[in-house]
């Protein structure tokens, strides 16, 4: 972001050095475009999230975010329940309850 808070530009880490510029804004790139990516981005990751909390490969499921909440997947062709009780990261104690639609 630019110090007049109007401006900015993508980095890319293998361009970057100790003077850093805003090279795109003086090659002519405009300041602002009217679909910003941000705000479009947010809105197709906010909906995706219970995608990204479990995931399962056969008989195992694994947590990748510790987010409070229910899940329903399937687990060898079975329907489980986890819930997933939390206040990470401002306390490290993680509760998962595991409600398999059958015992088999």
């Amino acid at each position: 972001m630019g110090l007049d808070g109007k401006s900015f530009f993508y980095t890319n880490a293998m361009q970057v050095s100790n003077s850093f510029t805003f090279p795109d804004l003086e090659r002519g790139r405009s300041g602002w475009f009217t679909c910003s990516c941000c705000p479009t981005n947010l809105v197709r990751l906010l909906p995706s999230i219970p995608g990204y909390i479990y995931a399962e490969d056969g008989n195992n499921v694994y947590v990748n975010l510790f987010i409070s909440g229910t899940g329903s997947l399937m687990v060898n062709n079975k329907s489980v329940k986890i819930i997933q009780q939390n206040n990470y990261p401002w306390d490290g104690a993680l509760a998962f309850t595991i409600d398999p639609a059958s015992a088999n």
